[in-house]
């Protein structure tokens, strides 16, 4: 073993082979990440880049419309404030059962946190007709993402709803694959990952 790793007790890692598949795995997700983070999931890149570099991937750098009318969104852009990504479409029955929720969350933490709702692989008439019908209503900013171009570019299975949590630096802290059952788990997930209560 490394002299460098012999000072550390072995109890703090368990048995000396667990310690060494650390340090192999280690030098493994740096090597993956120095030769070409971009053929990396993003899921994996999230946890390789905080553990070996400190690095976090922020959103894709893509430029989605709204859905409806007013000015399209750069997602690289959205820096400054902590925001709440939500992935989804009009014809997912979880989308729709989580958008109450989010919509209150949203209303109780203006100006503390972000929220976008991405439309995917959707009609954009029928999301624009689902959008008011949901108690509260969906008053948030909502951008149209017809090809699945933020979930490639985030290396996301197509299954939607997604939640992705951004910080104020725009670096991605979470990504939740499931939809929210009810509004204090939403809040939950804001304190936790961006740090803001709500």
């Amino acid at each position: 073993m490394p002299d460098y790793l012999t000072h550390v007790p072995l109890a703090e890692f368990g048995t000396q082979q667990e310690l060494q598949l650390l340090v192999l795995l280690v030098s493994a997700a740096a090597l993956l990440l120095l030769a070409d983070p971009l053929r990396i999931p993003y899921p994996i890149l999230l946890v390789l880049g905080g553990l070996v570099l400190g690095f976090t991937p922020g959103l894709p750098d893509l430029t989605l419309p709204c859905l409806g009318h007013g000015p399209a969104v750069h997602l690289s852009g959205l820096t400054g404030t902590p925001t709440v990504v939500n992935i989804w479409g009009s014809w997912c029955g979880p989308c729709q059962a989580e958008t109450r929720y989010l919509s209150s969350v949203y209303d109780a933490a203006k100006g503390k946190v972000r929220f976008l709702g991405v439309d995917t692989e959707d009609d954009p008439k029928s999301a624009l007709d689902f959008a008011p019908h949901v108690s509260p209503p969906m008053h948030y900013p909502q951008v149209v993402d017809k090809d699945k171009k933020l979930l490639i570019g985030l290396n996301l299975p197509s299954a939607v709803p997604t939640t992705v949590f951004v910080d104020a630096s725009g670096r991605v802290v979470h990504i939740a694959h499931a939809p929210y059952r009810n509004a204090t788990s939403l809040r939950t997930d804001i304190q936790r990952y961006l740090g803001v209560t709500v």
